[in-house]
């Protein structure tokens, strides 16, 4: 490259956390801008709609007479907004219980968090622990109970050093004795997740495709069946060598030139869930 001086000239400008801007004027006959941005795909979070939690209120739910919740409403709410479908909702005592699989959020104190603001909306005050079981395929897998007091202290910031993960205490699922008012059970439902996996460059210059159908799940009133994996795969193999026998006594090279293979795979698994 030609050339004209000896000197370069720039200038970078840091325009925050985000990125800068520089400019430079290089061997005495080019201008060069340039822009460099930053950024940390760790802290990027996806954009969310999502529905607000519950307000907490410090008093309890005052009914009617002999008025009470809808539990047929609260059960809606528990699927919508903590994201536990499925669910039943039994009372006993001072106690009130949600049993359901969680669907919406990874995070388990989002959505204890949620499930706890709603039932403190609807329970009066004789309501002293609200327990929250999570299932998996109908079986119960952990059980959470939430002390309310100290919930709804920590949930409007009551002491500097409270917080709502101090309401938690995790244990074993215990067999429910309460009386069952509600649950968001569908009588027939059904679902599939079609999926394909691909494989491309392999050292025997593969192409794999893996093009599933799983699972399907039809659930009724008293069981649950799902279908498991119904799946076609597809490979080429463009040469393979194979060497057979002692290599001391026999060399013998067997090729084989663009072979495809196909295979369909289908396998079924019945599961069975009385829904009690």
């Amino acid at each position: 490259m030609t050339q004209h001086t000896r000197w370069n000239f720039g200038a970078n400008y840091r325009m925050g956390d985000w990125g800068d801007v520089k400019v430079s004027y290089q061997r005495g006959n080019t201008l060069t801008l340039g822009v460099n941005v930053y950024t940390n795909f760790d802290d990027i979070e996806m954009p969310r709609r999502d529905q607000p939690r519950k307000a907490v209120v410090m008093e309890p739910a005052n009914f009617e007479g002999n008025e009470g919740p809808n539990w047929r409403i609260v059960s809606q709410e528990i699927e919508s907004n903590a994201g536990y479908e499925r669910n039943t909702i039994t009372t006993e005592d001072t106690v009130i219980t949600i049993t359901g699989e969680q669907k919406k959020y990874r995070d388990r104190g989002e959505a204890l968090d949620r499930t706890a603001a709603i039932l403190h909306e609807v329970s009066g005050e004789s309501v002293k622990e609200f327990r929250v079981i999570e299932q998996r395929n109908g079986m119960d897998m952990k059980e959470t109970s939430i002390d309310r007091n100290t919930y709804v202290n920590a949930a409007n910031f009551m002491s500097i050093d409270s917080d709502i993960s101090d309401a938690y205490q995790s244990t074993e699922p215990r067999t429910q004795k309460g009386k069952e008012v509600a649950n968001s059970k569908q009588r027939w439902d059904y679902n599939f997740s079609p999926t394909l996996k691909q494989s491309l460059g392999g050292p025997e210059a593969f192409y794999l495709y893996h093009l599933a159908l799983m699972p399907i799940r039809i659930s009724g009133l008293l069981i649950s069946w799902s279908l498991v994996d119904l799946s076609t795969s597809t490979y080429s193999i463009t040469t393979i060598n194979l060497i057979t026998g002692p290599i001391a006594q026999n060399l013998h090279m067997f090729e084989m030139n663009r072979h495809r293979a196909c295979e369909l795979c289908l396998e079924a698994m019945c599961m069975i869930t009385l829904f009690v």
